[in-house]
């Protein structure tokens, strides 16, 4: 089956190199657990709002033959709703399941701060590690401020949204972030089922 994946990325509206970047990061990651283009593709969609209109419209499309779903941050803990359909702040579209829901809990920083060894590649010895949050608590707490932290002193590539967190993402090893985060182990899974039938 085919994969149209829709996802929140903070790029800066109209700002086609942002979202080009946004794309190719997300597809980079999950090229490493076998998503391949053409049956698989990312479509960057700017802030939650624009993603969830961009899923409900491929939706309402029905195109057979394709899986529809959307990937977006959480922004608070799994636990803080008990329907994971609520942080998208809409009701479950009824031609949907739970599936088509991927989450990032509770952001893409946490997937981040999950890849110690990728994060050690890439920022060398600038990295001061000691300031990235534990492991077993990343799903609980809004990664970013560790990560500007720990990469403080980093003239040139200091973390930051943008240009620079994509270029991160796309460099992180998935089997480091899956022995952490349920959330992105949980999308791996559906995907990788998603794309075998």
């Amino acid at each position: 089956m085919y994969i149209t994946l829709y996802v929140e990325g903070s790029y800066v509206s109209g700002n086609k190199a942002s979202q080009i970047s946004c794309k190719q990061a997300f597809e980079a990651l999950f090229r490493k657990i076998g998503l391949k283009s053409p049956k698989f593709i990312c479509v960057a969609g700017g802030g939650r709002d624009e993603v969830w209109n961009d899923f409900i419209l491929a939706l309402e499309e029905n195109r057979q033959g394709i899986f529809i779903a959307m990937l977006i941050d959480t922004d608070a803990p799994l636990n803080k709703y008990p329907n994971i359909w609520q942080f998208t702040g809409h009701q479950q579209p009824t031609n949907s399941n739970d599936d088509q829901l991927l989450l990032m809990v509770t952001s893409m920083e946490s997937w981040i701060a999950a890849d110690r060894e990728s994060l050690r590649e890439f920022y060398k010895t600038c990295l001061k590690e000691d300031r990235l949050p534990i492991l077993s608590n990343i799903e609980n707490i809004d990664c970013l401020p560790y990560l500007e932290d720990a990469t403080t002193g980093c003239s040139k590539d200091k973390y930051e949204k943008g240009a620079n967190s994509f270029k991160v993402l796309s460099n992180l090893n998935p089997f480091n972030i899956k022995k952490h985060s349920d959330s992105f182990r949980r999308a791996c899974e559906i995907l990788t089922v998603q794309i075998a039938k």
